[in-house]
């Protein structure tokens, strides 16, 4: 069973721009500050100390102390980033989850560009839906939401990764 949410946000910046922004591993420290039981990101590397780019495995650890390895999927400049979790998650996220991963679509708008991230958890038991569909709606959703609202604000702002 496969429980999902999303977050978006215009930014008033070009794809490409914005692309680099969200996507650079120095980017996600700064704006992912997780919210309530979710954890934020204290880093993110390539395993093989390379470039991000399509099949490489990102290790991003956070402040509970998890590593979590995310394989990049797909990585086409401005349009899209997608990744699988691999591994890393701690009990008791790790006894209800089996797996999961997420989507990055940027699209170029009038007045910039419109983010929307999409994240999927495939759940190890049915019996889990109802916390997972709790925790995926409330303080996960909102902590993609802070995330992209991040990204905006050092986009416009000038800021760089």
């Amino acid at each position: 069973m496969e429980v999902t949410t999303w977050a978006e946000v215009d930014v008033s910046r070009p794809p490409g721009e914005v692309f680099d922004l969200a996507t650079a591993n120095e980017t996600l420290p700064r704006v992912f500050h997780g919210r309530g039981p979710i954890p934020g990101i204290r880093a993110a590397r390539v395993q093989d100390g390379g470039a991000l780019r399509e099949g490489c495995v990102r290790q991003v650890t956070n402040s509970d102390g998890s590593v979590v390895e995310e394989r990049i999927v797909a990585l086409r400049r401005p349009v899209t980033q997608q990744y699988e979790l691999l591994s890393g998650f701690k009990p008791p996220f790790s006894w209800m989850v089996r797996s999961g991963g997420g989507r990055w679509t940027f699209t170029e708008t009038p007045g910039g560009t419109h983010i929307r991230w999409e994240f999927h958890f495939v759940l190890t038991s049915p019996v889990f839906w109802p916390v997972a569909r709790a925790v995926l709606s409330g303080p996960f959703r909102g902590a993609m939401q802070d995330c992209l609202h991040r990204i905006r604000d050092l986009a416009t702002s000038g800021g760089s990764a």
